[in-house]
């Protein structure tokens, strides 16, 4: 099938994927990859780092590695803050690179495949893991200690290599990851997303090879030896069509950008289509939010009470 010529995109903006620097980096899975075990074998990292260490020796106070950890540091510092000042930049792009949606991905391709429950389809297993990282945070004062970090870490990774093992496709990113729907709140107004180049031509497709699942045999031949090898590739991971996708809900993986047969889809960057509406659950999750938000304020600014008291 012929490929259509890049065109600006029905949102406008300039297209990443067609870039003449970025645009290497993106078409390929490679350097992507290259990202994902690097940050798989730091999350492995976090937790060795940090199970054990709950104090110093001789040392009163009670959290005194609250900072000075390397587990604390680099997940609470580093990254957590981090990811808030890159969101309104490049929206969900963590979720490209995430080490949990790497290593839930390859553990979907083995695991049961059952259909996803109703509570992961409409996003509430989400805002009930954001209630209790919020509750985490505020009462166990989670992210002060290296050991009850490498503790939720470690709990979040296995939950979410447990969904990956029983339903189909991403269902820990789709329905229960917290900082998911986080990213997907604030990434509604990110710059960076995936779009068609022209409606009309996802309109007229009719194999939809951007988000289908496929497979394919490879040969090597090395003299009279030939190897035949069966690989998958999966689909969309938490199964979005782009042309009426919800931009906030995708991932940034890229799959179907590459895959696209008619070469209809691009990485933009720049002004977007209108907004979808948020739907209950995420409406939740940002009540959640802004009351984690007002109760820090409150704890770090005590005259803040003052005003609020009658």
């Amino acid at each position: 099938m012929r490929r259509r010529a890049p065109g600006p995109g029905e949102g406008g903006g300039v297209d990443l994927f067609r870039a003449r620097i970025i645009g290497p980096l993106l078409r390929g899975p490679g350097p992507q990859r290259v990202l994902q075990w690097v940050f798989l074998l730091g999350y492995v990292g976090l937790v060795a780092l940090g199970f054990g260490r709950v104090g110093i020796p001789g040392v009163p106070e009670l959290h005194p590695l609250m900072y000075t950890h390397a587990t604390t540091l680099l997940f609470w510092v580093l990254w957590f803050m981090g990811l808030v000042l890159l969101v309104p930049i490049l929206g969900r792009a963590w979720c490209a690179v995430c080490p949990l949606g790497f290593a839930t991905d390859a553990v979907g391709r083995r695991g049961l495949g059952l259909q996803w429950p109703r509570w992961v389809a409409s996003g509430a297993g989400t805002v009930v893991l954001l209630g209790a990282g919020v509750a985490a945070v505020v009462g166990w004062e989670v992210h002060k200690s290296p050991h009850r970090t490498a503790l939720v870490v470690a709990g979040i990774g296995l939950l979410a290599l447990a969904a990956a093992a029983v339903f189909r496709r991403s269902a820990f990113c789709r329905g229960l990851c917290p900082v998911g729907s986080v990213l997907h709140l604030y990434s509604r107004h990110a710059p960076l997303a995936v779009r068609t180049l022209d409606p009309r031509a996802c309109a007229s497709c009719g194999d939809r090879s951007c988000t289908s699942p496929q497979s394919q045999w490879r040969r090597w031949d090395a003299g009279h030896l030939v190897v035949q090898h069966k690989v998958y590739a999966s689909g969309c991971p938490v199964a979005l069509y782009p042309p009426d996708m919800d931009q906030g809900a995708c991932l940034l993986c890229l799959r179907c950008v590459r895959r696209c047969s008619q070469g209809n889809l691009g990485v933009f960057w720049g002004r977007r289509p209108p907004r979808r509406p948020l739907d209950a659950s995420r409406t939740a999750a940002l009540v959640l939010l802004l009351g984690l938000v007002a109760v820090a304020l409150l704890r770090t600014w005590p005259d803040a009470w003052r005003l609020l008291s009658p």
